[in-house]
């Protein structure tokens, strides 16, 4: 982070998260989501998104054009 940028901390489950650019646009300017909107969406819906994927697996390979390819 340079000089004279400021972060929002939160604390997430007792840690402390600093997240960098706090106001930075994402998506579009028509949106008008900034990237501590986004972190704090994801917090709201962190409990039921990670029920939902309990005891799967995380991580799916793609072979697209098969294994040897």
């Amino acid at each position: 982070m340079g000089k004279g940028e400021a972060a929002e901390v939160l604390s997430i489950d007792g840690r402390e998260v600093a997240v960098t650019h706090p106001d930075k646009p994402y998506f579009s300017r028509e949106v008008k989501l900034s990237k501590l909107d986004l972190v704090r969406y994801y917090l709201s819906v962190a409990p039921g998104a990670l029920a939902g994927i309990r005891g799967r697996p995380l991580v799916l390979k793609r072979f697209v054009v098969g294994a040897e390819g």
